[in-house]
């Protein structure tokens, strides 16, 4: 460069003459080699000129770089013109030397000229390798922030780490720099072939120069990603059972959630590379369908890394089930992906049983009393594990010849503590000149009600109204059942309250909890009472194996000679089967109930003759 660069051309005009000169201009006529700098015009105005005045004028200008070798002499002028045309000019001449400047080379080189293969790991022996340069300033002057970059003419050659490199603020002339270097990791080819690592070298001023060095990559072979996929369930066919006893689903493991709370299953995806290169980075992806969730901290993609040739590996995933009414397939989808092999898919299907949450009140036939007596009548509830119940509304139908209502109690029941206590009020079915319904509520006031076992969830009082006549043994039997709903005038307004479990509302039974209902019989005598249940023995057993596919037995006993009715009906109370229906001795009796057109589920059995009532529960898991 020249120094000063720009520099100043001046020119001073004086009026020799013997008048004013008016309207003077002066133009600044400049030769090949030199040009005005940025921002300068060629002519500028004087205006009028005083006899013997003087004034002068400056433009700044840059020389072009002489690149002849030798001293250049060039001539810049100066023009001046008056309104009348006349004009006079002067000129001076200016020597610019050769231009000197700083000339960058580099050489380049690799660790290997072509790269061996690794067969046993599907890539290169050495990889990454090295790849190096050196830069030398070959000019006259110094060269000014030096940069190079290594660029691979190929995506199969990666450079690890920043493949530019900063060299110096200050490179001066005729210096060579030490080798700079890079590692270069090569994927593994499918087809040999050169590829070129291209260098290049910058500083500020100065036209980039490039070296090139080619390095042979020979083909190694493709991976090839394959996988096989399983859940948790393979004990049970890849179906996964709600568990009516621990309320919640449960596969094969028991397998928890990794916060402890709840149970879930696990699909795993088996990888393996059987390709003839090492495929890179895999990672797996699970593709959940609807119906279930991920496990807390769970995350739908999972790096599974390098695979060699051969090599395998497996990846889980914790999903939670998202319960439902009825039986459901659930395909769940790993995509396999890497750096260099092809995507790949596979599935897995399961089988959520469906698990209804349904609820079975009943009340017991044996509810005897005398004229005046006070009659306390429980209302069991089965188990409510899982089905988490923190309202009950009940629509309780009783003969008000036989009884009356007189208050509805909690103590020593499910929901004696941590609920508000049991509301009734006294309904009318249309048609009924009495009140002959009884609507019994309560509310949870903490912890829903979550308990294995049957147990009492309320208990009704009432008073016999019915007298045969004065010490008469005439006694009187009537149900007491339970209303899905009943009509009712509020106000003048005809309204339907429905019985229902978790509904705030009195109009409403579409909750997520069934009810199944089991009526019960109130029997009334005057002053004497008839025996009702005699001293022989009664009994019905739980059924062997239970949980069972696809047969069970039955065992029970009857102390005399009687009718007998074996039924079992499913959660929806509807009856599926009788397995007994006949007279029967006394005597002990075993039955094998089976299953095999029934669909997985609870199903209740109860035995039923005129001495003796017994529900139990059954659970069909195929």
């Amino acid at each position: 460069m020249y120094i000063p660069d720009p520099f100043e051309f001046k020119a001073v005009v004086t009026n020799a003459g013997q008048a004013e000169g008016q309207d003077l201009s002066v133009t600044a006529q400049l030769p090949p080699g030199v040009i005005l700098a940025s921002g300068e015009t060629a002519t500028k105005l004087i205006g009028n000129l005083a006899v013997s005045a003087s004034a002068e004028v400056k433009w700044l200008v840059r020389p072009v770089s002489n690149t002849s070798g030798a001293n250049v002499t060039v001539r810049l002028c100066a023009k001046v013109v008056d309104k009348l045309g006349k004009e006079n000019d002067c000129c001076s001449d200016v020597i610019i030397p050769p231009a000197t400047k700083a000339t960058l080379s580099l050489t380049c080189d690799s660790q290997f000229d072509t790269l061996k293969v690794d067969r046993q790991r599907g890539t290169y022996e050495t990889n990454p390798f090295m790849v190096y340069v050196k830069i030398t300033n070959n000019g006259d002057r110094p060269a000014d922030n030096v940069r190079v970059v290594v660029l691979p003419q190929s995506n199969e050659l990666r450079v690890l780490g920043d493949p530019e490199r900063y060299v110096a603020a200050r490179l001066d002339q005729k210096v060579t720099t030490d080798t700079i270097g890079w590692k270069i990791y090569a994927t593994p080819r499918t087809v040999s072939g050169w590829i070129d690592i291209q260098f290049v070298v910058t500083a500020d001023g100065l036209a980039s120069t490039q070296c090139t060095k080619p390095v042979y990559v020979p083909e190694v072979g493709r991976p090839s990603l394959t996988c096989n996929t399983q859940s948790s369930m393979s004990c049970s066919g890849d179906t996964l059972y709600f568990n009516y006893s621990i309320g919640d689903y449960r596969d094969c493991n028991g397998t928890r959630s990794s916060t402890g709370k709840y149970n879930v299953f696990t699909i795993t995806s088996h990888i393996l590379n059987g390709g003839a290169a090492q495929a890179n980075r895999v990672r797996a992806t699970l593709l959940p369908p609807e119906g279930v969730t991920l496990d807390a901290g769970e995350t739908a993609i999972k790096d599974a890394g390098d695979l060699l040739v051969n090599g395998s590996t497996s990846v889980s995933w914790n999903i939670r089930p998202v319960r439902q009414s009825f039986d459901a397939q659930r395909t769940f989808s790993v995509v396999l992906t890497s750096d260099n092999a092809l995507q790949q898919k596979c599935d897995q299907t399961v089988t959520v049983q469906g698990a209804p949450k349904i609820v079975t009140v009943r009340m017991p036939d044996n509810n005897v009393g005398q004229f005046k007596q006070k009659i306390t009548i429980p209302v069991y509830v089965d188990t409510t594990i899982g089905k988490d119940i923190y309202v009950y509304k009940l629509n309780v139908k009783f003969d008000p010849e036989l009884v009356r209502f007189v208050d509805a109690v909690s103590t020593n029941t499910l929901t004696a503590r941590g609920w508000s206590g049991p509301r009734t009020r006294l309904l009318a079915t249309p048609g009924s000149a009495q009140s002959n319904v009884v609507r019994v509520e309560d509310y949870t006031t903490g912890s829903p009600l979550n308990v294995r076992d049957e147990g009492m969830l309320v208990l009704l009082v009432f008073e016999a109204v019915y007298n045969g006549g004065e010490k008469s043994l005439r006694a009187e039997a009537k149900p007491i059942e339970f209303l899905d709903k009943v009509d009712v005038d509020v106000a003048g307004s005809p309204k339907t309250w429905y019985s229902s479990m978790n509904s705030p509302d009195d109009e409403s039974a579409g909750t997520d909890v069934q009810l199944n209902y089991i009526p019960g019989v109130i029997t009334v005598s005057g002053d004497c009472i008839v025996p009702l249940i005699g001293g022989t023995h009664y009994s019905l057993a739980q059924n062997k194996p239970n949980p069972f596919n696809p047969s069970t037995v039955i065992e029970y006993e009857i102390g005399e000679e009687t009718e007998v009715r074996l039924v079992v009906f499913d959660q929806l109370g509807r009856e599926v089967a009788v397995p007994v229906n006949a007279r029967q001795k006394a005597g002990k009796y075993a039955v094998i109930f089976d299953a095999s057109t029934l669909a997985s589920g609870t199903y209740v059995y109860r035995i039923e003759t005129a001495q003796f009532t017994k529900t139990l529960r059954m659970v069909l898991a195929r």
